[in-house]
Formats: structure tokens, C-alpha cells, sequence
């Protein structure tokens, strides 16, 4: 399993908190002064605004992570470009297969939680901008998810692994990491903001070993993919940190629920995944 976090074992630590440090600071600092310079020009707020300059301006501190977390790796860390999210080639196949999947599900539990709260969905209807946001969606959210799965499930968990040899702690510490950058989302303010947390944890924890599992990024990110683009354009939450003009809306936000709903669906997911695996190895041995 450790396999995948001993990649460029030859790379001295110090290229590596260069590399931390670098993307922190495109990101943090670069990318903050970039959206909140855009916010500005635009006089859009989280409240007020048009939803699709919002979405452009958070999504601008993103690029320069992107772009960021791609330099460290290629240009500091020496990664091959082909080998940039995996240890072999990118697997469109697995890519696909975890979206779909993923995808799947995500209807599934929204026509079950439609059926037990019949009351808390609502259908939105096109707005003027609806075209341009979803153009804006298809091309930034992988952009910004590609970068948080390099980052949090490849440069640190790559980065801890040299500090301390072990891979259950090397995904642990990211999956804390990935948590810790969610503390700030409007939905932390319920009452039960632990459970939040425990979904944003278990989410990068799952997504961290299933890398590791995988050998490569493919399938971690169909499935982060997957839960953005579905936040995005088919049903957005009352305290959601993006404002979307997704088809539909749901008023009904219970932590419990929703990490009781996202556990069971990704215990299925992963089971059905490592079904797919075994029948692979038996077919190609």
C-alpha cells in the first residue's frame, strides 16, 4: 500500500517543504488577493451578486493552486508529466468508472431523501446566467478538484510518508488537513458542526486509501468530481459555501443525516468497486 507514497525517493526533504510552501503560498496568499480583488471588482459577496462572478471569483484562487501544485511537482519534485497522478498513465477507465458510480448513487439518495422529506426539494427555474454558470462549472470544478486531490492526496501525504514512514498516518494527517480547510464553510455553524467535520474527514480519509489502493488519483477523483458537479448543477443545500442556481434545491440539512446517508453510500461504493476489482483479476489473471 505504501507504494504509491515512495515515489522520487531520491528528492531531498528540503525540495519538499519548498514545494508545501509554495503551493500554500499560490494558493493562500497568490489566490486569496486574486478572488477577493475579483469580488471587489465585481461587488459580489457570498449574499449579494451575481452567483456565476461568485463562483468565477472563489474558483480564481483555485487556478493559481492548480497551476501551483502542477510547477511543484514537475519543476521541483522532477515528477514525470505522464506520471503526474498515478504511477502509470492516466486511466480514463477507472476515471469514468468511479463518476458513474459515484454519480449513480447520489441520484439514488436524493430520490430516497426526496420520498422520507417530500417537502424540503424544489425544483429552481432557469435563470438568465444559467447557461454561462454551467459552462463556468464544466470547466473550472475539475480544475479545482485535480488540484486538491494532487495536494492533499499526493504532495502531503508523499511529504509526511518521508517524515515518518506510514501510510495509515500519511492519510490520516492529510485527511486532517483536507478537514481543516473546510472549517470555514457556512455549514459549519449548525449545532452539530462535529458531524460536518466528520464527513469532510471521512470523505479525504476514504479517498486518501483508496489512492493508495489504486496506485493513481483516477478514481478518487471521478469521485470527488462527482460530488462537486453534483453540488454545482443538480441539487444545491441551504447553507452551501457556493451560491448555485442548480435545477434543484433541497431546505433540509441534518449533519446526522447526511453523514449517515454519505457513509452507507460510500461503504456500497467501495464495494461495488472492489467487486469490478476482483472480477478484473480474475479475467486478466
Amino acid at each position: 500500500m505504501a507504494e504509491f507514497l515512495e515515489q522520487n525517493p531520491r528528492i531531498g526533504l528540503g525540495r519538499w517543504i519548498l514545494s508545501i510552501l509554495f503551493v500554500l503560498f499560490s494558493w493562500w496568499g497568490l489566490g486569496s488577493v486574486a478572488s477577493l480583488g475579483l469580488m471587489e471588482f465585481w461587488q459580489v459577496t457570498f449574499f449579494t451578486g451575481s452567483s456565476l462572478y461568485f463562483f468565477l471569483a472563489v474558483h480564481a484562487g483555485f487556478v493559481l493552486f492548480f497551476i501551483s501544485t502542477g510547477w511543484v511537482q514537475i519543476f521541483i519534485l522532477k515528477q514525470k508529466l505522464s506520471l503526474l497522478l498515478g504511477m502509470q498513465p492516466f486511466r480514463w477507465e477507472r476515471f469514468t468508472q468511479a463518476f458513474c458510480l459515484w454519480s449513480g448513487l447520489l441520484i439514488l439518495g436524493t430520490l430516497i431523501e426526496t420520498l422520507i422529506f417530500p417537502q424540503s426539494i424544489s425544483f429552481q427555474a432557469m435563470q438568465g446566467e444559467q447557461f454561462a454558470y454551467i459552462v463556468a462549472v464544466c470547466l473550472l470544478t475539475p480544475i479545482q478538484v485535480l488540484a486538491e486531490e494532487i495536494f492533499f492526496r499526493t504532495l502531503v501525504p508523499r511529504f509526511v510518508y518521508r517524515l515518518w514512514p506510514q501510510p495509515v498516518f500519511a492519510v490520516i494527517f492529510a485527511a486532517l488537513c483536507f478537514t481543516g480547510v473546510h472549517l470555514q464553510n457556512p455549514e459549519m455553524g449548525s449545532a452539530t458542526a462535529w458531524l460536518v467535520m466528520g464527513y469532510y474527514f471521512l470523505f479525504a480519509l476514504l479517498a486518501g486509501f483508496l489512492v493508495l489502493t489504486d496506485k493513481g488519483l483516477e478514481r478518487a477523483m471521478g469521485w470527488h468530481l462527482a460530488t462537486n458537479l453534483f453540488a454545482f448543477l443538480i441539487l444545491s443545500y441551504e447553507p452551501s459555501p457556493i451560491r448555485t442556481p442548480a435545477l434543484f434545491h433541497t431546505r433540509h440539512f441534518d449533519p446526522a443525516w447526511n453523514f449517515a446517508q454519505f457513509a452507507l453510500m460510500a461503504g456500497v461504493g467501495y464495494a461495488i468497486l472492489w467487486w469490478l476489482d476482483s472480477r478484473e483479476q480474475e479475467v486478466f489473471g
